[in-house]
């Protein structure tokens, strides 16, 4: 059939309708000018109510100008445009969260939008009462997952277990929308709702010998929270039970007399992590805290034969930070669905990844997490199967040794955080962080590599070492997030191990260079600039 409007016409009428605009040029220039007063304004009263960042934007040079000094002659130019890069970022960033009107347009616009039907970029306004997370849905809904991927890393990781005599066990935990389709859809939807390459994930799993949970398969008995990511405790007592019986199915831990445990009830009420995601104004009504049962696992000690990899999934109702309890999580309920305490690894966030990077990090440092393990559960949500990171990490077999101050940044001897330390510091180096309603977990922690040490009683100086603070806490960017490289700071530290049971299963980012990770960190118990 003819096409109704010639092509050579169709273009005529576009470049027509191109050159062509209904507003007048008064109507234009009062567009243009009321624009540029409402910049002039939000800039002068920028200059007069936020003052640091924008003097800071002078100093947006100098971290590629120490690139540039420090570097030999042929790395110099590219070290220093991705300092430039990254100082501009930061800086921009800084503006964005410093700027006056943020906090007022925020308390106003996001509860509109709430009850308009909307959340934000990553918290979703599901059916009724649910919320979502937007990469959940998106694993859910969107492509098949290159199995793969995944599957490699699995296989790696089984295989080096293997070489210790331990068994590797995979649990994916399932996403909200897989166990709840009524908080996307009208349509009666039977969970649980799978990506494509969900099922030949977990046929290729069978095939390679690597034993699975599929907790999926069991979505009635794994309730969710409404305003958060994760399972209720009922829902995370029955993951346990599901696991426990999977492991004693494969018959794979000797038989030894089951180590007796108490269960203490307690109530416990608390917005989720997708409402807080929202940060609504205090004493918000448009969304209703949720209570639940805490159940807290008390056991008596035991030599533990089973570590658990795990992610925010085993962390809730067991990590104090996340808002929910301590002492209740999927290791707890483990140990007591097994009758036998259960060692674990935790971390929230890039399951994937993070605790495979934590256990390879302990055992290079000394730390032998796998001393008299059996079993390994490694634990992850499903969305990280379609946007986790998947690489190969190798387990090393014993503690490397300390490099040597030639081969060290800045060639000064690195220090350990077995002792406080009161003193100065430079900081050479700034893990990353994320922006504050961009993740689901309410608080994070940086990695800063810190030289030219300078202890207050002169014991000290010249020394480098690495060091930890929070750069988040309940989704607000703390004052640690305005650190750079290249500040003087003082500072008093204090063993990372003193405060690891509170902060160690919290997000952390890591710094690049492999031989900082050796470094037995602190934690930055004050700092002052």
């Amino acid at each position: 059939m003819a096409h109704p409007i010639p092509i050579p016409e169709r273009e005529a009428q576009a470049k027509r309708e191109i050159g062509h605009t209904d507003l007048r040029p008064a109507g234009a220039w009062t567009l243009i000018a009321g624009l540029a007063v409402l910049f002039l304004l939000g800039t002068v009263a920028q200059l007069f109510l936020k003052t640091k960042v924008l003097r800071e934007f002078s100093r947006i040079p100098e971290p590629a100008v120490r690139a540039w000094n420090r570097d030999a002659e042929g790395t110099r130019l590219f070290r220093a445009n991705r300092a430039l890069l990254t100082a501009m970022e930061n800086w921009e960033d800084d503006l964005e969260d410093d700027a006056w009107f943020r906090p007022a347009l925020l308390d106003t616009l996001q509860p509109l939008l709430w009850r308009l039907g909307s959340g934000n970029g990553q918290a979703v306004r599901g059916r009724g009462d649910w919320m979502l997370f937007q990469p959940d849905i998106d694993h859910v809904t969107g492509p098949a997952f290159d199995v793969q991927a995944p599957l490699a890393a699995i296989r790696d990781l089984s295989e080096q277990l293997a070489e210790r005599g331990i068994t590797l066990v995979v649990v994916p935990a399932p996403v909200k929308p897989q166990i709840h389709p009524e908080s996307l859809s009208a349509r009666p939807l039977s969970p649980p709702l799978r990506n494509p390459s969900e099922q030949p994930f977990l046929e290729a799993l069978e095939s390679e010998g690597i034993p699975a949970v599929d907790l999926a398969a069991h979505a009635r008995e794994l309730p969710y929270l409404k305003t958060d990511t994760h399972w209720t405790p009922e829902g995370m007592s029955a993951a346990a039970r599901l696991t426990a019986e999977r492991l004693q199915d494969l018959g794979i831990l000797s038989a030894r007399d089951p180590v007796p445990y108490d269960i203490i009830e307690s109530d416990i009420t608390h917005f989720g992590d997708i409402a807080e995601m929202l940060s609504f104004p205090e004493g918000q009504t448009l969304i209703a805290p949720e209570t639940v049962r805490h159940q807290r696992v008390e056991q008596n000690a035991a030599p533990e034969r089973v570590l658990l990899l795990g992610d925010s999934f085993s962390n809730i109702f067991s990590l104090e930070g996340m808002g929910w309890g301590a002492g209740g999580g999927l290791a707890e309920h483990l140990g007591a669905a097994l009758g036998e305490p259960v060692r674990a690894l935790r971390r929230n966030d890039a399951g994937a990844s993070a605790t495979r990077k934590m256990l390879a990090q302990d055992l290079a440092r000394g730390t032998n997490r796998l001393d008299g393990i059996e079993i390994v559960v490694w634990q992850f949500a499903a969305r990280e199967l379609s946007f986790g990171d998947w690489s190969l990490i190798q387990l090393p077999e014993a503690a490397r040794e300390r490099p040597a101050p030639s081969e060290t940044p800045d060639d000064a001897p690195l220090i350990d955080g077995f002792e406080p330390f009161t003193g100065t510091a430079r900081i050479a180096e700034i893990s990353s962080f994320p922006r504050p309603g961009q993740v689901p977990y309410a608080d994070h922690v940086i990695t800063l590599h810190l030289t030219n040490l300078q202890s207050a009683d002169g014991a000290v100086t010249g020394g480098q070492t690495v060091a930890r603070v929070l750069s988040m806490r309940n989704h607000t960017l703390t004052d640690a997030a305005r650190l750079r490289p290249g500040m003087v700071i003082s500072l008093n530290l204090i063993p990372f191990m003193d405060v690891e049971d509170e902060f160690g299963g919290l997000n952390v980012s890591v710094l690049d260079n492999p031989d900082l990770l050796l470094v037995e960190p602190f934690w930055i118990e004050s700092y002052q600039p």
